[in-house]
């Protein structure tokens, strides 16, 4: 990416940033799908998932912001929808399980989910996922990646909190 580019995503960065500390978080959801759009127009559709990656549909002239506001954020979900992992899922796992019911398939609802919770999804939450990994006896597996764009975490290895 260029300079242009930089600056271009800097600043979609800082109005969300802005509207966050607004607590204005519908609008920095959007804000947020229009600063992807940044993103992967400068960036030539970088994965947001692995950055080592481009995404088929960045060539596509579908908005990406629109896409979020008007299909519950499928773009976020669908890579977690793959064959193998739906076959998975909604086969030996369900099975397993022996409570889903036929009806019922994994990854069904998550659109409907991710809409229900636009807004909450850009709320600050550090402080309440640290009181309830301090208050309670929960085991947490915590796992994150440096080839993730939304949550780079560069360094961390994974660990167990118990």
């Amino acid at each position: 990416m260029d300079n242009a580019g930089f600056g271009a995503i800097n600043a979609s960065a800082h109005a969300v940033k802005e509207a966050i500390q607004n607590q204005d978080y519908k609008k920095a959801a959007v804000l947020w799908a229009q600063a992807e759009d940044v993103v992967t127009k400068v960036t030539n559709g970088v994965s947001f998932y692995n950055i080592m990656q481009t995404r088929a549909s960045a060539s596509s002239s579908t908005s990406k912001s629109a896409l979020y506001l008007n299909n519950g954020g499928s773009q976020h979900l669908s890579p977690y929808h793959t064959d193998k992992l739906s076959a998975l899922m909604n086969g030996g796992i369900k099975e397993m399980l022996r409570i889903v019911p036929q009806n019922v398939s994994w990854g069904g609802q998550s659109s409907l989910v991710f809409e229900a919770l636009r807004e909450d999804f850009m709320r600050p939450v550090t402080g309440i996922v640290d009181s309830l990994l301090n208050q309670t006896s929960l085991a947490v597996n915590v796992y994150s990646g440096q080839l993730d764009l939304i949550v780079d975490t560069m360094g961390r290895i994974p660990f167990l909190r118990i």
